[in-house]
């Protein structure tokens, strides 16, 4: 999901974040925002959170250092907020386990994030998303599982998606997307997807709808849909593993020909271009 909008911080969080030391270690309250420049260590877990997103960090490093941030409906309006929303540029977030929020990490501003070595389960909406102009960025390493939507959801450019563990989401285990935003078009492409492991998602392992993606070395299996379905321009799908899909290992939406697949390991598929 790609939210309009985002809950303001407090005045209360905003002061935390005017008095945290670079490269101090902390205790943080729901509705912290990490400033520029700091880099911060939890030393404790922060939640449940609700009423807007649990942590903002902004062209700022946290290291959840094995920790857990939590949401939860706590005022009972039906709703739960975002949980680390990564914002500015190169903003940074690493280390422990983000549980029950909306979208479990949503990346906004100028990119350039990463994420790494998080656990994200039990949200409401996708683990991973990111605006549609938020891109270079990249998600290393990270385990996302149960969530109610897509694993991670990519409709921005030039990412880098690698060593991902995404378990029974449900969507797909990754989203390429596109669409509009006030009548202009948006598209993800020359995203690089490698070395993930798609296992028991309900929709598609990597649902490939953008252009000129690379999508290589992913093992994806059991998934509920397809494992790999293809159906933009350009990409190119090489030495992935797929089986076991009611849908086929590998589709490719015609004309099969516009996207290039090479030493692929597969049962059934879709498309005579296929390899």
């Amino acid at each position: 999901m790609i939210p309009g909008g985002r809950s303001a911080p407090s005045i209360l969080a905003l002061l935390v974040a005017l008095v945290m030391v670079p490269g101090a270690t902390a205790q943080l309250t729901c509705g912290t925002v990490v400033a520029p420049g700091q880099k911060i260590t939890l030393t404790g877990d922060v939640g449940p959170c609700d009423g807007g997103p649990a942590i903002t960090v902004e062209s700022a490093t946290l290291d959840l250092g094995g920790f857990t941030v939590s949401c939860a409906d706590t005022n009972e309006d039906g709703i739960v907020p975002d949980g680390i929303v990564l914002t500015g540029v190169k903003a940074r977030l690493r280390s422990g386990t983000v549980r029950g929020c909306e979208d479990g990490v949503f990346l906004s501003g100028s990119g350039k994030h990463i994420v790494q070595g998080v656990r994200v389960t039990g949200g409401v909406e996708d683990g991973i998303d990111m605006r549609f102009d938020t891109g270079k960025n990249r998600i290393v390493a990270n385990t996302i599982i149960g969530n109610g939507g897509d694993g991670i959801e990519v409709p921005s450019d030039r990412n880098k998606i690698q060593d991902n563990q995404l378990e029974t989401n449900g969507g797909a285990g990754i989203d390429f997307t596109s669409g509009a935003v006030n009548g202009v078009p948006y598209s993800a492409e020359k995203n690089k997807v490698v070395g993930n492991r798609c296992l028991a998602n309900v929709d598609d392992g990597i649902d490939v709808g953008g252009n000129n993606n690379l999508i290589k070395l992913n093992n994806i299996l059991g998934n509920r849909e397809s494992g790999i379905d293809v159906h933009g321009d350009g990409n190119r799908v090489v030495h992935n593993s797929a089986v076991g899909h009611p849908e086929g290992d590998i589709v490719a939406a015609e004309p099969c020909g516009m996207n290039t697949f090479r030493k692929n390991s597969f049962v059934t598929k879709s498309g005579d271009c296929v390899r």
